[in-house]
């Protein structure tokens, strides 16, 4: 899961909670996603991190 998936599932849950509870979400996206640009041939190395 990447960051924007992760905060957009914490606001979900917020506004169908509303007032009746707290969302404590303990994940954190440490690990980076790679990808090369288009039109790139295959092999020479991994793609650059791209997002987190």
């Amino acid at each position: 899961m990447d960051s924007r998936q992760i905060e957009s599932a914490r606001i979900a849950a917020t506004r169908s909670l509303g007032r009746e509870g707290n969302v404590i979400i303990r994940i954190f996206p440490h690990f980076s996603k790679t990808s090369k640009p288009i039109g790139v041939r295959m092999g020479s190395g991994k793609g650059s991190p791209e997002k987190w």
